[in-house]
């Protein structure tokens, strides 16, 4: 016998402390490797950068042509990818640029067409370029 225990989407603020909670195992800075506990500690995150990641996420479950929109575990490779990049380019910070670096190669192989033949790799590109222009930038 089995009972269904009813789960909420956690709020706002708790789906960006897990998204936080998850950092990089390893991260290659040139010929040097930095343990991703000490990286992603060092590259900090701003709350609306947080709120830019929320809304690419968001902006994949409201794209109509497609079957799914990215996970909460898609938002969390994508703030290690974009902490990366940003630790690579030197910056103990990320910045918008970084988020968007990181988008195509994130989002793009995560992308579930409603009909299957649209489901091509140069149509997930175009796709994740579209929904990347759709959210505004923040400031």
């Amino acid at each position: 016998h089995t009972q269904d225990v009813p789960m909420s989407k956690p709020d706002y603020f708790r789906r960006f402390a897990i998204w936080n909670r998850q950092l990089p195992e390893t991260v290659f800075v040139g010929p040097t490797m930095v343990a991703g506990d000490v990286a992603g500690k060092a590259v900090h995150v701003a709350p609306a950068l947080l709120d830019y990641v929320q809304a690419l996420i968001a902006a994949t479950r409201a794209k109509r042509e497609l079957a799914l929109g990215l996970s909460p575990r898609a938002a969390q490779g994508l703030l290690r990818a974009a902490r990366a990049w940003a630790l690579i380019a030197g910056r103990n910070s990320v910045i918008p640029d970084d988020v968007q670096a990181v988008w195509p190669a994130i989002a793009s192989h995560r992308l579930q067409f409603r009909d299957a033949g649209q489901a091509g790799s140069g149509r997930r590109r175009d796709a994740a370029h579209e929904l990347l222009e759709s959210v505004p930038v923040p400031a």
